[in-house]
């Protein structure tokens, strides 16, 4: 497994020496965007270790998931903070129950 962490820019840099990766997420904010809505939360956070199933394409280091409501517990992960910041604005208008062009709208402002 390969890990991770945010340099002071927030970009991803992979750490070899998996004592200080530790040391590193213990403290670590890797809160990347949060939002409520009606009682649902929807979170987005740098995972600091890769999640790809296979050793093939970029590492899977951030992680979008809904908590509460309808769509409880659905989750979608990727590889970079520009697909995260998609996927947390696709998951807030999937909460919210909005059509294809409101979710163009709430995905521009997070990108």
């Amino acid at each position: 497994m390969s890990y991770y962490i945010l340099d002071d820019h927030r970009s991803p840099v992979a750490e070899p020496d998996l004592l200080a990766w530790g040391r590193w997420y213990k403290k670590a904010d890797r809160q990347i965007f949060e939002y409520n809505v009606d009682g649902v939360r929807i979170s987005t956070v740098f995972l600091g270790h890769d999640n790809r199933p296979l050793p093939v394409g970029p590492p899977i280091l951030y992680e979008t998931m809904i908590w509460g409501g309808e769509y409880d517990r659905h989750m979608s992960r990727c590889a970079t903070e520009d697909e995260a910041r998609f996927n947390h604005a696709a998951a807030i208008a999937m909460v919210k129950g909005l059509e294809a062009d409101a979710l163009e709208a709430v995905v521009k402002k997070f990108l």
